[in-house]
C-alpha cells in the first residue's frame, strides 16, 4: 500500500496518520504538540519525563518522511533527509528502534527499501536518520526536519558534541525547504541556560512558532501526579526539574534554615551502627569530621550526633585525632572521600583502623555524588527522618548552599557560599548510614 504516500498533497493530517496508519492514541496535549509540528517551522517542547517525547519525535519523523510532498524544494531525483538527534549513542539506538518499529506497521513496511545501522532508506526518496549529538555527523545535508531529542542533555562543553555546536550545524540545513522546514527541540529542562533554554524563549516570542512547557501528568495523563509523590519526597529539586519541567534558575536556596531548625534535637536512643565520615584536608584547608547513626530500634531514622572541624591540621595530627575519636566513640565504620585517600587509608591502618573510600566528587552512575547526597539529606529532612545535633556552625554551612542547574545527573549542582567542611562531612556520614548496602571500596 505504498501508493498512499506517493502523492502531491497529503491525504492525511499528522493526527490522522498517528491514529489511522500507526494506530496510536494520543493524549490531548500530545496531539496538540504534534499538530503544531505540522504548522510551525519552530516547535519547542519542555516536558517532564516520561511524557512520550521520544514517541512524538518518532511519529513526526515518520510522517515527514512518508506523507509530505516537498518536491518543489528539490532537484529531480534528489534525496533528502529527516534527522533525529539523540543525547548520546545509547539513546540514539533506542530512538532508532522506536522509529523502526513504526515502519513495521502494515501501511508503512513496504516503504523501507534499505536499512543501515542508523538509517532507513525509503521508497519516497527520503533517508530517515537517527544519530547521537555530534555536529560533524550530518553536516551539509538537505534536511526537511531536524528533531533534537533531549536537547538540554547534550554534552555540556564547547566541543563538537555541545548543544550549541550541534544546533548550529544542523538547524540551517532546513533552510532549503523554506517555510516547510522544521526545527523541533524536545527535552526536559536543564535550567535557564544553554541552547534549549534560548530556543524555548525564541519559540515563546515568535508568532510562527510553538512553545509548550508542561509537567509529565498533563502531557501523559496515564501517569498521575499522585503516583509520583514518593519521587517528589525523595528529591524535591530533581522532581521540579524532571517531572514538573521547571526551568530552575541558579542561586536558589537549597536547604532552608527553618528546615534545619525543625530537625535540631536528638532524642535519647540506643546506638545502632555508627559511621565516622571524613572530609580530609591538611595544612592548606580545614578537616571536617562527623558521626551519624541509626538508632538500634529504627533503621528508617538517622541521627547526626557529632561534628568537628580541625583548623588546617598537619597530617599526623589529623590522623591521631581521627583514630582517637573513632576509638572513644565506638564507631563501626570510617569513610572518606577520594582526597588523599590512599595516604589516609595507610595511616589509619597503621593505627589499627580500617577505612572505606566512598564516591563523592565527580559523576556517579549510582547516584552517590556530592550533589546526589545533598539532595538525599534534603529529602530526609523533608520526611522527618533526620535529626541533627544542635550545632549553629553546621546549620550556617548547610543553609548557605545554593543550587544551580547542570547538564549531568542529578540535573543540578549544590554550591557553597562559604566554608563547607563540616557540612560535607555531615552529609557524607548521614548518607552512608542511610545507604548502608551501597557498594564500597575497602582498602586493606
Amino acid at each position: 500500500m505504498a501508493t498512499i504516500v506517493v502523492m502531491t498533497k497529503p491525504t492525511r493530517t499528522v493526527l490522522e496518520f498517528a491514529s489511522e496508519v500507526l494506530g496510536i492514541d494520543l493524549s490531548p496535549k500530545q496531539a496538540e504538540a504534534l499538530d503544531a509540528m505540522s504548522r510551525c517551522p519552530l516547535v519547542v517542547l519542555a516536558c517532564g519525563r516520561p511524557s512520550g517525547k521520544s514517541l512524538e519525535a518518532a511519529i513526526w519523523a515518520a510522517y515527514d518522511a512518508t506523507m509530505r510532498d516537498l518536491s518543489q524544494h528539490l532537484r529531480p531525483g534528489e534525496v533528502w533527509y529527516v534527522v533525529v538527534v539523540a543525547a548520546g549513542l545509547s539513546q540514539a539506538r533506542a530512538l532508532f528502534r522506536t522509529v523502526r518499529a513504526l515502519f513495521e506497521r502494515p501501511m508503512l513496511e513496504s516503504l523501507v527499501v534499505g536499512e543501515s545501522g542508523d538509517e532507513l532508506h525509503l521508497l519516497t526518496n527520503v533517508i530517515l536518520k537517527v544519530v547521537p549529538c555530534n555536529s560533524r555527523t550530518v553536516r551539509g545535508l538537505g534536511i526537511s526536519s531536524v528533531i533534537f531529542e533531549e536537547l538540554a542533555h547534550y554534552i555540556d562543553s564547547e566541543g563538537f558534541q555541545s548543544g550549541e555546536a550541534v544546533y548550529s550545524a544542523l538547524a540551517p540545513s532546513t533552510a532549503q525547504f523554506g517555510p516547510e522546514g522544521r526545527v523541533i527541540g524536545i527535552s526536559t529542562p536543564r535550567g535557564q541556560r544553554g541552547v534549549f533554554w534560548r530556543l524555548f524563549q525564541q519559540a515563546e516570542q515568535r508568532q510562527d512558532a510553538y512553545a509548550l512547557n508542561i509537567p509529565t501528568w498533563e502531557m501523559h495523563p496515564a501517569i498521575t501526579e499522585e503516583s509520583l509523590r514518593s519521587t517528589r519526597d525523595l528529591d524535591p529539586v530533581m522532581f521540579a526539574q524532571e517531572y514538573e519541567a521547571s526551568f530552575l534558575a541558579g542561586g536558589e536556596e537549597f536547604i532552608p534554615l527553618h528546615m534545619l531548625m525543625a530537625a535540631t534535637g536528638i532524642p535519647d536512643h540506643e546506638h545502632g551502627q555508627r559511621t565516622l565520615a571524613l572530609d580530609p584536608a591538611f595544612s592548606q584547608d580545614d578537616f571536617g569530621l562527623a558521626i551519624a547513626c541509626s538508632p538500634a530500634d529504627d533503621s528508617t531514622q538517622c541521627y547526626l550526633e557529632f561534628t568537628k572541624v580541625l583548623k588546617k591540621p598537619g597530617f599526623e595530627m589529623a590522623m591521631d585525632e581521627v583514630a582517637g575519636l573513632a576509638k572513644s566513640e565506638g564507631v563501626h565504620r570510617i569513610v572518606t572521600d577520594q582526597f588523599s585517600s590512599q595516604a589516609i587509608v595507610e595511616a589509619l591502618e597503621h593505627r589499627g583502623l580500617a577505612v572505606w573510600q566512598v564516591p563523592w566528587t565527580g559523576r556517579s552512575a549510582k547516584g552517590q555524588s556530592k550533589h546526589h547526597r545533598y539532595g538525599q539529606v534534603k529529602a530526609l529532612l523533608a520526611q522527618g527522618e533526620l535529626a541533627l545535633i544542635d550545632d549553629a556552625a553546621l546549620r550556617m554551612e548547610l543553609s548557605s548552599f545554593s543550587v544551580t542547574p547542570a547538564a549531568v545527573d542529578p540535573g543540578y549542582r549544590v554550591i557553597p557560599k562559604g566554608p563547607d567542611d563540616r557540612a560535607d562531612a555531615a552529609v557524607l556520614a548521614i548518607t552512608e548510614v542511610m545507604n548502608g548496602s551501597a557498594p564500597r571500596i575497602r582498602w586493606i
